[in-house]
């Protein structure tokens, strides 16, 4: 009785523990769907989406989560109403052990990744734009940080931008939520077009 119980106390720990790690696997599962999901509605407005590039900030929803005065995109919505003080402190260890992550191309189903390097040697401004296009057309591409996950990794938020040239964009921060093992759309917190 008493192995049966150490067993059980050891297998309880294990997958508590295991829960707290996120994966590639499950970060590509939510970065595929969201680019399927983009990439469908971009189609319908005459956008064609070609590239992904790894955001490298993460403050907006540092801020957010954080409710530190400078909340970028006036967010009304509480944290606390879609994550436990417990997840805030695990997505703000994933934003650091984020920092040095990049999107593996044979991880991703639809889009080319445009690396940071590639972006970089492309210039500024309208000088950006004009080398943009003559190398890759008159694609848009999508700007999208790493998914961040609450501790039983059933809940994301994840920020991401629509560059559609020097003709604009537009970006959100959104909460998914995983039900039946499929990812929904929880909540907009925030959109915005330049």
């Amino acid at each position: 009785m008493k192995k049966l119980f150490v067993f059980i106390f050891l297998a309880s720990f294990l997958s508590a523990f295991s829960q707290e790690k996120v994966t590639e696997k499950d970060i590509y599962e939510v970065v595929n769907f969201v680019i399927k999901n983009r990439k469908e509605r971009l189609q319908e407005k005459g956008f064609k989406i070609k590239f992904l590039m790894r955001s490298k900030s993460d403050s907006a929803v540092y801020h957010y989560l954080n409710k530190i005065e400078e909340n970028f995109y006036s967010i009304e919505e509480n944290p606390n109403d879609f994550f436990t003080n417990n997840d805030i402190e695990f997505i703000n260890k994933q934003i650091g052990d984020n920092l040095n992550f990049n999107f593996q191309q044979k991880l991703i189903n639809q889009l080319k990744i445009l690396s940071v390097e590639e972006y970089k040697k492309l210039g500024t401004g309208k000088e950006f734009w004009k080398n943009y296009d003559t190398k890759y057309g008159k694609k848009s591409f999508v700007e999208m940080m790493v998914p961040l996950f609450s501790l039983d990794k059933k809940t994301v938020i994840i920020e991401y931008s629509n560059i559609t040239g020097s003709r604009g964009g537009f970006g959100e921060i959104v909460i998914l939520k995983k039900e039946n093992n499929t990812w929904k759309y929880l909540k907009n917190l925030s959109a915005w077009k330049f």
